[in-house]
């Protein structure tokens, strides 16, 4: 079963094991190549919709969502929040003190954690 890419990484990784290639880089390189890191970046450099990085997901399931359980976040945490949420969405949204927003912004960064890390 073939899982959708993320972004432009997951696809080379895609090619280069359907050819092969990554076996010979892995025979020569060993299994820390670094194509793990070059695969990352190259999904944060081109994705193919909204991309939450592995750092930001951590962040996110770590301190946004029990922050959020709590009913608000404080200052630090919501700069946090809304940093994560611009890289994810490519975007520049400011904090809110909007509850409503607040939450459609959670959400919409949540749905891009369940659909990449669930």
């Amino acid at each position: 079963m073939s899982t959708k890419s993320k972004g432009l990484g997951d696809t080379v990784k895609k090619i280069t094991e359907k050819t092969g290639i990554d076996k010979l880089v892995h025979k020569y390189f060993g299994d820390d190549c670094g194509c793990d890191d070059r695969q990352e970046a190259l999904n944060r450099m081109v994705p193919y919709g909204p991309y939450l990085c592995a750092q930001d997901a951590e962040t996110f399931r770590d301190l946004i969502v029990p922050a959020s359980r709590k009913g608000t976040l404080d200052a630090a945490t919501s700069r946090v929040f809304i940093n994560i949420y611009n890289r994810t969405f490519n975007t520049k949204e400011g904090p809110t003190s909007c509850a409503s927003c607040g939450k459609q912004l959670f959400q919409n960064l949540k749905k891009v954690y369940d659909e990449q890390y669930s």
